[in-house]
Formats: structure tokens, sequence, C-alpha cells
């Protein structure tokens, strides 16, 4: 019988036996005294082990099955059970094991697939929310982009509301500069054209008319290329070499209000990046307020040097002073003269968009732009652009 159950896959907690089909125990490794009984035959003591046969009844006259039965100081038992018919004779083949050894053999099985598959769904959580954050990232860099180039944009146009605000204030004195050398050429033409000169003489007249028109030129063209709306392009530029087209572009005002122009500029300055036609908007905002503020005969004082600031960590910074000895600003006004649309001027004279245009030029250039005023001594604009950095 030992070589008839060996084939069966057992392990330490199994045991199989066997009944024929009159119920008698073929076959029981851990009951040998029982061997040949038949449960149709109880005696007293099978009762100590047993408490009731009908079970075991049961498999004889059914087909296979599973079930759990009880024996007194032993745990609780669940087998399987199926007939064979062997030699023309049925027989009922069982396999029991121990309950609760069943359960820790299964719990041992399934308690690495468990947790496996806990591991693998904490990962499928995980890479989610990695993918709903990267998407998330993805959506707000995409409209703060959006915002960004709309801000841009609208800065854009303040720019250039700005410079024409600013080539508004020019127009009259531009109209005179202009006259003046036309009604020059137009007499000397005219004395061309009534006199029999002699060779030398007309060729005289002839270079003031030329030396006129190359003036006419010369500052139409300024004029037209810093009201020219251009992209935003910092490039190396030489500060002294723009400080002085300003100057010249601002010239009929000058004159017009008795300006002195102090320099107080080095003989030759580093080229450092900016973008040099929205500098040059600044410097010009500054120079057209400063005027603005003076009385006849009034001075205005430009100022371009080298300072190491410190306040983070060292960075050389160009500083251009623009200062004017003019009534100053009223300390009410301070704190607001860098706001959109305030003005301290008449409504005839100005937007209230210059100062705070320049402020963002010069920031976007990563650099300041600072105040220093006194009431009835004038004022001071201080331009910081870093020499060494990129504008964005």
């Amino acid at each position: 019988m030992q070589k008839f159950i060996a084939p069966l896959k057992l392990t330490q907690n199994d045991f199989a036996w066997v009944m024929d089909g009159s119920g008698r125990l073929i076959y029981h490794p851990n009951h040998e005294e029982m061997l040949l009984r038949s449960t149709k035959e109880i005696r007293e003591d099978c009762m100590e082990c047993h408490s009731s046969f009908a079970f075991q009844d049961n498999m004889i006259k059914s087909g296979s099955g599973v079930g759990e039965y009880f024996i007194q100081g032993e745990s609780e038992k669940i087998m399987a059970y199926a007939p064979i018919t062997l030699l023309n004779q049925r027989w009922v083949v069982a396999i029991s094991t121990d309950h609760p050894a069943m359960v820790q053999s299964v719990m041992s099985t399934l308690l690495p697939i468990f947790i496996l598959s806990g591991i693998f769904l904490l990962l499928l959580i995980a890479a989610g929310l990695a993918l709903y954050y990267l998407n998330l990232k993805r959506a707000r860099a995409t409209e703060a982009q959006k915002h960004f180039q709309q801000v841009q944009k609208i800065q854009e146009k303040l720019d250039q509301a700005a410079k024409l605000a600013s080539i508004g204030e020019l127009v009259d004195s531009v109209a005179h500069e202009i006259n003046t050398p036309t009604g020059i050429i137009a007499t000397v033409t005219d004395g061309i054209l009534l006199s029999d000169c002699a060779q030398m003489a007309c060729a005289a007249d002839l270079g003031v008319i030329k030396k006129q028109v190359r003036r006419i030129k010369t500052y139409t063209k300024s004029l037209l290329a810093f009201s020219r709306r251009m992209p935003f392009q910092p490039e190396p530029n030489d500060m002294i070499e723009l400080i002085e087209e300003c100057l010249f572009l601002v010239s009929p005002r000058i004159r017009a209000n008795r300006v002195e122009v102090v320099r107080e500029l080095p003989a030759t300055f580093p080229k450092f990046t900016f973008d040099r036609p929205r500098v040059e908007q600044v410097i010009i905002n500054l120079l057209n307020n400063a005027i603005d503020f003076v009385e006849a005969p009034g001075r205005i004082t430009l100022k371009l040097e080298t300072v190491l600031e410190t306040d983070s960590q060292e960075e050389k910074m160009a500083v251009l002073t623009i200062s004017d000895n003019g009534k100053g600003i009223a300390d009410a006004d301070l704190p607001n003269i860098f706001e959109p649309f305030y003005s301290t001027k008449p409504l005839s004279k100005g937007t209230g968009l210059g100062l705070s245009i320049s402020k963002s030029i010069i920031e976007r250039h990563n650099g300041q732009i600072k105040i220093k005023t006194k009431q009835n001594q004038g004022t001071s604009f201080m331009i910081y652009l870093p020499q060494d950095g990129d504008a964005v």
C-alpha cells in the first residue's frame, strides 16, 4: 500500500488513507490499530477519537468531495477524497492535512504575491502622480510663457507709446532745427542764382549748402532711428557714443530753454551689453524730464562711472547719473513717480508713462534706476546697468 500511496505529492503535514467499498480502513499511517475495521463496526475505543462516522459513510456512497473533520486531541483537519476502482472493487482514497497548516501554507504562498501586488500598485500610483505633476507643471509653464509673451507685447506697445510721447515733446524744437538750415539753404541758393559769382565764391556757397543739408540728414536720421519699433536685442554698445547721440536729439530743447549741459564723462569707457534703442529711450526721457524741471538758465550734468555693487555678490555696474538743478520732486510725489500714468507735470506736458517704462526697461537689463531729490536744489536719476551680466 505504501508503494501505491508514494506517487501522491504530500507535504510534511499531509497524510493519505484508504477505505474499501464496505467502509473498512485499508490504510492509515497514524492508526494502524484500526486497519480492517469497518465504520459499521463502531467500538468503544473508536469513540475516543471520533464522535461520529457519518462523514466516512457518506464518502463511500458519494463521489469525490472535500470536507472538514475533528479528532479529539488534534487540530482541525481538512481533506479531499475521490473514489477509485481497483480489481473490480470500489475504493476511496483521501488526503488529509491540518487546517491551520494549510492556511499558513496558503498565506506564505500568497503573501509575497500580495506584497508584490502592493508594491506594484504603489508604483503605479506614484507613476500616475508623477505624470500628473509633470503634465500640470508643463501646463503651468506653457501658461506662464503665454502670459510672459503677452506682458512683453504690452510692454513693447507701452515703450512705443512713450517714444511717440517723447517725440511729441521734441516736435516744436525739431521744426525749428529743420527750418533753420533749410532757410539758410534757400537764402544761399537765391544768392547764387541772382549773382554772377566767380567760380571760387560759388564753390564756397555750395559748401555751405552741402553742410546744412548734411545737418538736416543727420538729425532726421537720428530721430527716425529713435522712433522706430525694434525687437529687444542686447549687444555690446558704446555708452559714451549713445549719450552724445541722446544729447544731439534733445539739443533743440536744450538751446530753446537755455540749459547748460555739463559732461563728466571719461575719455574712454569699455563697451558692454545692452539694448541700445531702449536705453536711448530711457536717457532721452530723463533728459526731457530734466529740461522740464529746470528754469532758464538751468544746468544738467551727465556723469558716467563704474562702481562695484556688493549687495549680494560683487558685480561691476555702469552708472549713468543725470542731474539737474531744478525745483526737485515733492516728498509726497516721490513714492509714486514710477507708477504708470502718474505725473507731476501738467496734462499737456506728460503721459505719466515715461518713468514707469524706463524702470521696466532697466530692470529687464537686470539693472536698477534710483533717484535722489531735494526741494529747490534739484534731482538726480542714477541708471545702474551690469557691465558683465546678461539682459533678459
